[in-house]
């Protein structure tokens, strides 16, 4: 069934485009971008995705897997709801790129992720953060990015964190699962609906200058 939705209901752009398609930032002369459209009005279902291409095939496999998943879900979901009643119509769904970050060492992305379901009080949006070690072929995590080798260390974190989100009522508690990505002399960490604050207060994020980190990074 999702492949007959697909067939009849998907148009599909590959668009090569420049900084049009960020929200903040641009992007680097050598990636390229795919973007991706559906429009179903059958179903009341549109979909947009705008998906970086840099010519690392393992890096490109992994993030376009990961976002194309994710939207697979959604649809899927869509299409049942619909199977069971032909009146539940009204969806939305984009991931849409913020940020693209390369060098030598590394490429970092970020996209901020929107989801509406019909009769849904509200939407809920994510970021979906990527940063890869182009030498080593592999994604890296918080842990091979930071050394915090105190409880102190941990605690000044979460509390330099929380400052420079500087928004009323949002706390940071943790570093567990902390989403972040690089531009060129920064580093932005990513707080998604509901993480540290209410929905009111939407997506957050807190961006340090890297040597604003220095004592916090690994060298």
């Amino acid at each position: 069934m999702k492949k007959i939705l697909i067939l009849l209901a998907v148009i599909i752009c590959l668009a090569f485009s420049g900084g049009s398609v960020l929200r903040n930032g641009d992007v680097p002369l050598d990636f390229k971008i795919d973007t991706i459209k559906i429009n179903d009005d059958k179903r009341g279902l549109t979909v947009l995705l705008t998906i970086p291409v840099s010519n690392v095939y393992s890096f490109d496999t992994l993030v376009r897997h990961a976002i194309v998943r994710e939207k697979d879900d959604f649809v899927d979901e869509v299409e049942e709801r619909y199977a069971d009643d032909s009146t539940d119509t009204g969806f939305d769904y984009s991931t849409l790129l913020e940020s693209a970050y390369r060098n030598k060492n590394i490429i970092s992305y970020n996209f901020a992720s929107s989801q509406y379901y019909n009769g849904a009080v509200h939407g809920m949006s994510v970021y979906r953060s990527f940063t890869f070690d182009v030498n080593k072929g592999r994604l890296l995590t918080f842990e091979d990015c930071f050394a915090l080798r105190t409880k102190k260390d941990t605690l000044s974190l979460i509390k330099l964190l929380t400052k420079r989100v500087n928004v009323f009522g949002a706390s940071v508690e943790t570093i567990k699962g902390l989403h972040f990505h690089f531009t060129k002399d920064s580093i932005t960490f990513n707080f998604d609906d509901y993480e540290i604050a209410s929905y009111a207060q939407g997506m957050l994020q807190a961006k340090f200058a890297l040597k604003e980190l220095n004592r916090y990074l690994r060298k």
